[in-house]
């Protein structure tokens, strides 16, 4: 994938590595062990033994595109959170599923401008 950037009657193509390179502040070494990697995931290949162990930035970018991170849900409920609803009333949303409004003058003292 390449991005085209166009200035001053320039024409500059950009590679994949170093727009990735520079959205993350990677360098391009780890940057192209990050596209490696996610090749090599998506394939169902298995890393060499340096990809897996190596410490140079090829190898740390080529794990961080490799170990595809799973988002699990946390072991701890969630916090609660409050919104100002019209009308001065707060709402405490404690889970994702329940809502319960609670009257602002008895929890938020007046805010006096």
């Amino acid at each position: 994938m390449f991005q085209i950037e166009e200035g001053g009657g320039n024409v500059k193509v950009l590679s994949k590595e170093k727009m990735l390179a520079d959205k993350n502040g990677w360098s391009l070494a780890q940057a192209e062990g990050y596209i490696d990697g996610e090749t090599y995931r998506r394939r169902g290949k298995t890393p060499s033994t340096y990809a897996r162990i190596g410490i140079d930035e090829y190898c740390l970018g080529f794990r961080a595109g490799y170990y595809e991170r799973q988002n699990i849900e946390s072991p701890y409920p969630p916090k609660a959170s409050f919104r100002v609803l019209p009308g001065g009333r707060l709402s405490l949303q404690s889970s994702r599923d329940s809502v319960e409004a609670i009257d602002a003058m008895t929890t938020v003292p007046a805010h006096g401008g």
